[in-house]
C-alpha cells in the first residue's frame, strides 16, 4: 500500500495532476457578482474564532463595509439585527442552501460518496488512504461551497480565516481565492505554540518518520519538503502524510508548517509583538505579519470599565459573600483534546476542585465551548462551585484572581489580574512560565500555596499585577483591535 502511494505523488504524476487540479478549479465567471458592493468573508470553522469575527463583523458594519459571517454546523449562529443589512450569517455546511441545479447534486453527491468511502477503509485501518480522502474531501468541499456562495452572492473582497494550516474548508477557501485573484487574510485568536504540536504529535506514528504507516511516504515527504520536520534530531512532520499527498497534488503545502501563519494566506494579524517576532524567527516574511491586537480584547476592554457593576451583577446571581475574594478557573481542556483519558482528566479536575474549595474564595468556573456543562455540573457542585452562564469574556474583569491552563491567561494578564498556570500535566513543554503577572505551578503540591498568593498577599499580588503592563503595551489593548484588524483585511485587497 505504501509503494502505491508513493508512485501516486510521483513527480510526473504532480504535472497531470496539477494540470488537472487547474482546470477543476479554474476561475469561475465572477466578473458580473464583481460589479456589486463585496463583502468579506470571516470564516469560523473553530469555535474560538466565532467570537473573534463576531466583534469584526459589527466593526465592519459601522464602517459600511458588508460582512459575511460563514459557520458549521453545531455553532451558533451570532445575533447581528442590529445590522442586519450588512451582515450575514451562512453555514458552510450547508452546500444545499445555494440553488444551481445539477452542479450542486453532483458535488454533494461526491462528497458524500468520499465520506462513505471513508468510513468504510477506516474499518480496514487503511489510515494513509483514508487520510487522503477526507483531505481531498474537505479541500473540494471548502473550494465549492466558495464558488457557490460566490455565484449567489457575489464574489467576497477578502477572506479572513482562523488558521491557514487548517486542513478543513479554510484549505479549500484557499484554493478558491488564489484561483480567483482574492487575497486571503489569517486572524489568529489564541495562543499558539510549536512545542505543543510536536509534543502531540511526537506521540503519533502518523507522524514520526521512520515508523508505520506510510514510512517511504513520509520519507518522500522530508525530501520534498524538509521544513515539515520540527527537530532533524527527533524527525516528526507537521501535516499527516495522506493529507500532505493531497495538499501537494493541488499546490497548496504549507510553506511554514510550524508557525500560525505559516500556510499560504496573504497576510497575518497578529495580537502582539511576541507573536509577531515568534512568526518571522520562523520564516515567515515580515510584511505578511502585521500587529493588531485581538478582537475579543476589545470587549474586554469596554467590560473592564464596567467592573463594579458585574461583581455586583455576579453577586446577586451566584450569591457571593462580598467578604471573600472572587477566584474565576477556566477549567482545563485536556481530556475533551484527547491529551487525557477521560478517567485521567476526572481525576485531574476532582482534584483541582477540591483544592479550589479549601481557597477560602468563591469560585466561579467557566467552561470551554468544547466542555458539556452536563458532563461537570455534577463535580462542581459538590466541591461548592458555581458553573458560569455567561462567556468568559464578559465577566473576568470581575475577578480578584485567575486559574487556567488557556489562551485565556492573556486576558487576565490585560487585566491586570494576578493569575495562576496549570503546568503540572507532565507534558513534556511548559507554556507559561516566566510571564508577566503569572505563577507557574509545575507541581501539584504547590498549587495550594500558588493560590494563596494570589488570593491574600496583597504585596506579591500587587507586584503581579505591576508587571502586566508591558503586556497591555504589547498587545495594543485600547479597545481598538477589531478596527486595526479590518484595516489590515481591506488594506490587503
Amino acid at each position: 500500500m505504501e509503494s502505491a502511494t508513493v508512485a501516486a505523488a510521483d513527480p510526473k504524476m504532480h504535472s497531470l495532476s496539477a494540470d488537472l487540479a487547474t482546470r477543476a478549479l479554474a476561475p469561475d465567471a465572477l466578473a458580473l457578482s464583481r460589479r456589486q458592493p463585496q463583502p468579506i468573508w470571516l470564516v469560523c470553522t473553530r469555535r474560538p474564532s466565532l467570537a473573534e469575527y463576531t466583534a469584526l463583523a459589527r466593526v465592519a458594519a459601522q464602517r459600511g463595509q458588508p460582512a459575511t459571517v460563514i459557520i458549521r454546523s453545531g455553532m451558533t449562529a451570532p445575533d447581528f439585527s442590529e445590522s442586519h443589512e450588512l451582515v450575514s450569517v451562512v453555514n458552510s455546511d450547508d452546500l444545499g442552501s445555494v440553488d444551481l441545479g445539477t452542479l450542486r447534486t453532483f458535488a454533494l453527491g461526491s462528497f458524500g460518496l468520499l465520506r462513505v468511502v471513508a468510513r468504510w477503509l477506516g474499518r480496514m485501518r487503511l489510515t494513509t488512504v483514508v487520510e487522503m480522502i477526507k483531505t481531498a474531501e474537505a479541500v473540494g468541499r471548502g473550494y465549492w461551497f466558495a464558488r457557490f456562495l460566490a455565484a449567489r452572492r457575489g464574489a467576497p473582497k477578502a477572506i479572513a480565516i482562523a488558521d491557514d494550516r487548517d486542513i478543513r474548508d479554510d484549505a479549500g477557501l484557499i484554493q478558491f481565492a488564489r484561483r480567483n485573484g482574492i487575497k486571503t487574510v489569517t486572524v489568529n485568536f489564541g495562543k499558539s505554540d510549536a512545542r505543543a504540536d510536536f509534543g502531540r504529535r511526537a506521540k503519533d506514528n502518523t507522524y514520526i518518520v521512520g515508523d508505520a504507516p506510510a514510512r517511504r511516504l513520509k520519507a518522500w515527504m522530508v525530501r520534498k519538503a524538509p521544513h515539515e520536520l520540527f527537530d532533524k534530531k527527533n524527525p516528526v512532520v507537521f501535516t499527516p502524510p495522506g493529507a500532505f499527498v493531497v495538499l501537494w497534488l493541488v499546490g497548496g503545502t504549507l510553506p511554514v508548517p510550524w508557525s500560525y501563519g505559516g500556510g499560504n494566506s496573504d497576510r497575518t494579524a497578529v495580537q502582539n509583538i511576541e507573536a509577531r517576532d515568534q512568526l518571522v524567527a520562523a520564516g515567515i516574511a515580515a510584511s505578511r505579519v502585521k500587529v493588531t491586537g485581538q478582537c475579543t480584547h476589545d470587549l474586554l476592554w469596554l467590560r473592564n470599565l464596567e467592573r463594579a457593576s458585574i461583581r455586583s451583577k455576579l453577586a446577586e446571581k451566584y450569591r457571593l459573600n462580598a467578604d471573600r475574594p472572587l477566584l474565576i478557573c477556566s477549567l482545563p481542556v485536556l481530556g475533551e483534546h484527547n491529551y487525557l483519558s477521560d478517567g485521567d482528566h476526572r481525576e485531574s479536575t476532582e482534584f483541582l476542585l477540591g483544592v479550589l474549595a479549601r481557597s477560602q474564595s468563591d469560585v466561579l468556573l467557566s467552561l470551554h465551548p468544547r466542555q458539556s456543562r452536563e458532563r461537570y455540573a455534577a463535580l462542581a457542585e459538590s466541591h461548592g462551585a458555581s458553573i458560569l452562564d455567561e462567556p468568559l469574556s464578559e465577566v473576568l474583569p470581575a475577578a480578584d484572581a485567575f486559574v487556567a491552563y488557556s489562551s485565556t491567561l492573556e486576558w487576565a494578564q490585560l487585566l491586570g489580574i494576578p493569575s495562576v498556570a496549570l503546568e503540572y500535566f507532565e507534558l513534556g513543554y511548559c507554556l507559561f512560565e516566566n510571564m508577566p503577572g503569572i505563577v507557574t505551578v509545575t507541581r501539584r503540591a504547590d498549587l495550594p500555596e500558588a493560590l494563596n498568593t494570589v488570593l491574600f498577599d496583597r504585596k506579591k499580588a500587587a507586584t503581579l499585577k505591576a508587571q502586566t503592563e508591558s503586556v497591555r503595551q504589547s498587545n495594543c489593548f485600547d479597545g481598538g483591535a477589531s478596527a486595526r484588524v479590518l484595516d489590515v483585511i481591506l488594506e490587503a485587497c
